[in-house]
């Protein structure tokens, strides 16, 4: 069961990457079932982590098979910084950088800073996004973020090849409405062509508060799916409790109830 969490201070993080490629974060068994959750690698190439801290400054260094390629310049955090892989592709990886100590009600977590390092020109991009990233588009094309405006909860496609003429720091993006049904959203996930997109919503039934649905294992989750192309969206599935969307088989989105769920 997902419960109030923060997450740990990890000051030095070790992530090996072995053998690659990216078609790569998609694999496609006999069965058709094709999957994007877990890292894809760049040849047999292992990527470290260092932080380097003095009164003013916070860096991660970014080590690839023991050789510094990268720094990432932070403002100091009050608890330190989480910092993984989020993704990878054939030459370039994708490292999240999230400030811990967060608190709340947190069912669905992403990456909160993002940054792409070119593994063969050792660049470095910060991409801009609302909220808290969950999934790039195999063709690295696409962002998926969840965040709340004014109005509700939203899901941002951001198309990384485009800047908004309004907002020159951000990708353009399309912009999908959760229900206001539902408190929480997040999991999405792009399909292996990018044209559809799945993600997760819960929701606490109408007599319960959501803390109370929470601690009974009452919460309620709907899976729903975008076409992209099309710029609609329908409920694919409803599950008691928690889900969680492990990839893609024949056009559908494949998701796990959590074990503890009733």
């Amino acid at each position: 069961m997902k419960k109030l969490t923060a997450i740990l201070v990890i000051l030095f993080t070790f992530v090996a990457l072995n053998g690659c490629k990216k078609d790569g974060a998609t694999q496609v068994d006999d069965n058709g079932w094709a999957t994007d959750r877990g890292a894809t690698v760049f040849g047999d190439a292992n990527i470290t982590f260092e932080n380097t801290q003095t009164d003013d400054s916070y860096v991660i260094s970014v080590l690839m098979d023991g050789e510094k390629i990268a720094d990432l310049n932070q403002t100091w955090p009050a608890d330190g910084y989480d910092v993984s892989i989020f993704e990878s592709q054939e030459d370039a990886v994708y490292i999240a950088v999230n400030p811990t100590g967060l608190g709340g009600f947190i069912l669905y977590t992403g990456a909160q800073n993002l940054y792409r390092v070119d593994l063969v020109t050792t660049s470095v991009e910060k991409l801009n996004f609302e909220g808290f990233a969950t999934d790039i588009s195999d063709d690295g094309a696409s962002l998926v973020s969840f965040y709340q405006d004014e109005t509700g909860l939203k899901v941002g496609v951001y198309d990384l090849s485009k800047n908004s003429p309004e907002l020159p720091n951000l990708p353009t993006k399309k912009v999908y409405t959760v229900s206001s049904d539902f408190f929480q959203a997040g999991e999405g996930l792009f399909s292996p062509d990018g044209k559809y997109l799945a993600y997760a919503s819960t929701m606490a039934p109408a007599d319960m508060g959501y803390e109370t649905a929470n601690t009974t294992n009452d919460l309620i989750t709907a899976i729903f799916v975008i076409d992209l192309t099309k710029g609609t969206q329908v409920e694919f599935a409803r599950e008691d409790y928690m889900v969680n969307i492990e990839g893609w088989s024949y056009g559908n989105p494949v998701y796990e109830v959590e074990k503890d769920a009733k």
